[in-house]
């Protein structure tokens, strides 16, 4: 059976090396190329030989948002009908093969034990896979000989998919770049979009069709800004000043990741100095953090969102608290920390907030690349039903960095550039000295409402 399957696939040059075996094989580059075709293909040919696979992608809302329809289409050009059976939601084949289709968003450590018996598994659009599906996705295929197939777009060197294939290659892989160069057959309607793309936006055009990473997303809200930046020079070395206070604005992450961005400013500028992210530790670990940089001493305030105040079920303390106990602890002789409590806000006003200052951040290169990727890549979010972009931003990998910059957008509007905060948060109070941290605490309830911060 598998032998008429063979005999009438003649594979492009650029896709020969995937057909050996391998653990892990990486096919990514530019729109056009084929690379979706020749895995489709693939596991065609493997169910041909009694293989169980699995097509998956990051968010599959219905079974119009994965590859079936294009393993459907392999089959019928290559007059394959009789020997697969095509239901509704999978694909049946010769020698009792089986191919079913998934999304990994929502899955977890249990739900996805079911997979543990196929033996190839095909990520499609492999770009948008998060660290947390990737992480619970490759111990589960773990039948002898068993493969997974990457097909991708590059979007971001920080890319989950990207950092592991193309960065921290694992052993036993096999990866190919493949362009629209590569396909002979590249389609004329696709040739006029691509000429159209380099003629309107060549930098579009150089991640979509040449698979280079992208320096502007669609729907972003800060990547045309940020490459104003990156043009003005703004994202270089920026060194600590010992003079100038530093701020950190947090998000809070519960389970989550937690994301801490540091500045200076001056009376014309903000100086992003530095980023933190780490992911499922408790609080003292990023106090821990704090503390081991040169500017512990130097701290100013620790601005926190609004769920902040909320207390915790294990300790029934809130954030705050935590942190004001454990910095006690810790370091005793050194200056109690200062955390204020932004209040809630509309995620659209401190959008708006972080544009209307970009034009006046530096970016520390080396200290803010993972900060500086969040941003380039934090968008809104598209609906598959509507097919257009939402107003919401979308939740992945770039959300909690992207937060906590929103918070210091929003810090920052109630400062005084170049000088210790000396004003409090409620604006609607006119006090000739700063309030004491539990005065704020106490009249945070009464503004924590106020629509227009």
């Amino acid at each position: 059976m598998l032998s008429q399957i063979n005999q009438q696939i003649k594979t492009p040059k650029v896709f020969l090396p995937l057909l050996k075996p391998a653990r892990f094989k990486g096919a990514f580059g530019g729109r056009g190329s084929g690379k979706s075709h020749q895995f489709c293909l693939m596991i065609v040919i493997a169910m041909g030989n009694g293989a169980r696979c699995m097509a998956v992608r990051e968010i599959q809302r219905s079974i119009r948002d994965s590859s079936k329809k294009l393993i459907e289409d392999t089959i019928d050009k290559y007059g394959w009908s009789s020997l697969f059976k095509v239901t509704e939601t999978e694909i049946t084949g010769p020698n009792n093969s089986l191919c079913i289709f998934r999304g990994l968003s929502g899955v977890t450590a249990s739900s996805i034990k079911s997979l543990e018996n196929f033996n190839i598994c095909f990520v499609d659009e492999a770009q948008t896979i998060t660290q947390k599906s990737l992480d619970l996705l490759i111990p589960t295929i773990r039948a002898e000989n068993s493969e997974l197939w990457f097909s991708w777009n590059p979007t971001s060197r920080l890319d989950p998919i990207d950092k592991f294939m193309r960065k921290n290659t694992p052993k036993d892989s096999i990866i190919v770049e493949a362009n629209w160069r590569d396909n002979k057959y590249f389609p004329k309607p696709l040739q006029e979009d691509m000429e159209r793309d380099r003629q309107l936006d060549p930098e579009k055009a150089s991640h979509i069709w040449d698979g280079n990473y992208a320096s502007v997303t669609g729907g972003s809200y800060y990547s045309q800004l940020l490459l104003d930046c990156k043009r003005q020079g703004r994202i270089t070395e920026v060194k600590y000043d010992p003079v100038l206070p530093v701020h950190v604005a947090w998000d809070l992450g519960i389970g989550d990741s937690t994301s801490l961005v540091l500045w200076q400013q001056t009376p014309t500028s903000l100086r992003i100095i530095d980023h933190y992210e780490n992911h499922s530790l408790p609080l003292p670990h990023y106090i821990d953090w704090l503390q081991s940089k040169e500017y512990e001493g130097n701290y100013e305030i620790d601005w926190l969102p609004h769920d902040a105040k909320a207390k915790e079920l294990g300790t029934g303390l809130t954030r705050v608290e935590t942190i004001l106990q454990y910095e006690s602890e810790t370091n005793p002789d050194a200056e109690r920390r200062k955390p204020k409590v932004i209040p809630n806000h509309r995620i659209a006003d401190g959008i708006n907030a972080v544009r209307e200052l970009l034009p006046q951040m530096w970016f520390d290169e080396e200290k803010c690349e993972y900060l500086l990727e969040c941003l380039v890549q934090y968008r809104e979010d598209y609906s598959e039903k509507l097919l257009t972009l939402t107003s919401r931003p979308l939740h992945d990998w770039t959300s909690h960095a992207a937060d906590a910059t929103r918070y210091m957008a929003m810090a920052y509007k109630k400062m005084k550039p170049g000088t210790k905060v000396t004003e409090p948060m409620n604006f609607a109070m006119s006090l000739n000295k700063p309030p004491t941290l539990d005065e704020l605490w106490d009249q945070h309830d009464s503004y924590e409402s106020i629509g227009d911060w």
